[in-house]
């Protein structure tokens, strides 16, 4: 039975994103079997998916939150420890980031710069004839 599109169905996992986001960092919910750890994460992302179907319909498409979510910035994962599945809701931090053309290393050099190193070698086809099917008789 595939699982409901129901926003009231999935108060637990809003709880769980709100808190997330409250705490600024994240939160994990603890779970006996890996299956149940896997479920509640579908139910999760579902959960977010239904918000952000019901925003295309509340907001209008100019707006900043047509067809997004305000849980959008939370990633799900699974995790075991010391034989406990956790699911984590995290709130996506932003990492340091640079420029590759900056980068003064020689192996990190774009791959259109070393065009004249690349050679296009045509694809050939597949074999797809098969052996004679042998019968039993």
């Amino acid at each position: 039975m595939p699982p409901t599109d129901s926003k009231f169905a999935y108060d637990d996992c809003y709880g769980a994103m709100d808190r997330a986001l409250e705490d600024g960092k994240g939160v994990r919910l603890a779970f006996a079997k890996y299956g149940d750890a896997v479920h509640f994460r579908m139910r999760l992302n579902k959960a977010r998916a239904i918000i952000r179907k019901d925003n295309l319909k509340i907001y209008d498409f100019t707006h900043p939150m047509h067809g997004h979510s305000s849980y959008d910035s939370l990633l799900f994962k699974v995790t075991k420890l010391d034989e406990i599945w956790y699911t984590y809701v995290e709130v996506a931090q932003t990492r340091d980031m640079e420029g590759l053309s900056q980068l003064e290393d020689p192996q990190c050099e774009p791959l259109s710069s070393k065009a004249e190193n690349i050679a296009i070698v045509p694809a050939t086809p597949p074999d797809t004839s098969l052996p004679p099917l042998k019968r039993r008789v």
